[in-house]
């Protein structure tokens, strides 16, 4: 298809660690509840953050990203 594109060709907004803009832009978080996902050392580095900033830590839920034929972190070698 010809003519302008509908995609942005320049990105405003946060860039890095989503733990360094969690930090920049929230205060406090008690109360909240927190869903993190992703490769597990943004995993761990999040919730971490999270529980720091006042969420419980049976408030947060996660999903860690493990890639297919990796062994998950803590299984037995076999």
């Amino acid at each position: 298809m010809s003519g302008p594109s509908r995609w942005p060709t320049r990105r405003d907004g946060e860039r890095g660690l989503v733990t360094d803009a969690v930090a920049r832009r929230m205060g406090s978080l008690r109360g909240y509840d927190a869903y993190v996902c992703g490769p597990p050392p943004m995993v761990a580095a999040a919730r971490e953050l999270v529980i720091r900033l006042g969420v419980r830590e049976a408030n947060v839920y996660f999903d860690a990203f493990v890639p297919t034929g990796a062994a998950e972190p803590g299984a037995a070698a076999g």
